[in-house]
């Protein structure tokens, strides 16, 4: 890290911090996401420059791209964190970063990280839980996961509930959307200083009524 980027990070800690204090913002949960932008300049002779050739999610992988990591507080989505990445970087390796720099500006690892399932690898998880954080991330299709999801759903080990949501306006019926259970999980991962930590992680099971009705939907049209 160069000496600009130490003063970037200092500048954005400070500011964080006055906003959350100054306008007494809940840190209850906190979210953080990365997106990418093209750009039609000319390849940069430099490896570590911004501007690189990448995974491109706007289907463009003729064009150069960085990628924008936001951090930001519910329910009003204030940004506290933003950072500007290389386009040719994965996104995994961004999130316990950029969960650790939240940590800072908020003050305690006490409000709930959520994110998408590039940040839910075992060793990010392991590490927010080791350090006495809260995490909430889909988890991706890989590995063992699709083999347990599989178990669960064929066989629930608990009583399935119905998940329901409230009315908007307070005075409109409650909508059922789907059914759902939640079970606990014993994990254990490695961490790069050596240690192996174990925890219990909740895993949330849920069928969305709407999603299932237009997977039916496409397997009548084939």
């Amino acid at each position: 890290m160069g000496q600009n980027d130490e003063k970037i990070d200092e500048f954005q800690l400070q500011n964080g911090r006055g906003i959350i204090s100054g306008f007494r913002l809940p840190t209850d949960i906190a979210r953080y996401d990365t997106t990418i932008f093209n750009v039609c300049h000319q390849p940069d002779s430099s490896k570590n420059g911004l501007l690189q050739f990448g995974h491109s999610k706007n289907f463009r992988p003729d064009l150069l791209q960085y990628k924008q990591g936001m951090g930001v507080l519910d329910p009003a989505g204030i940004p506290i964190l933003s950072e500007t990445i290389p386009g040719n970087r994965a996104d995994d390796p961004c999130y316990l970063p950029a969960w650790r720099r939240m940590v800072k500006t908020i003050g305690n690892a006490n409000f709930l990280f959520v994110a998408d399932c590039r940040a839910a690898s075992l060793e990010t998880r392991a590490a927010i839980n080791h350090e006495k954080g809260y995490y909430l991330f889909p988890l991706p299709m890989t590995g063992d996961t699709p083999k347990h999801l599989k178990e669960l759903v064929l066989k629930p080990p608990v009583t399935l509930q119905e998940i329901a949501l409230e009315p908007k306006t307070g005075d409109g019926p409650v909508r059922i959307v789907g059914k759902g259970f939640a079970v606990n999980k014993q994990l254990e991962a490695q961490l790069e200083d050596g240690e192996n930590p174990q925890w219990v992680e909740q895993w949330m099971v849920s069928r969305s009524d709407a999603h299932a009705d237009r997977q039916t939907e496409r397997g009548h049209k084939k």
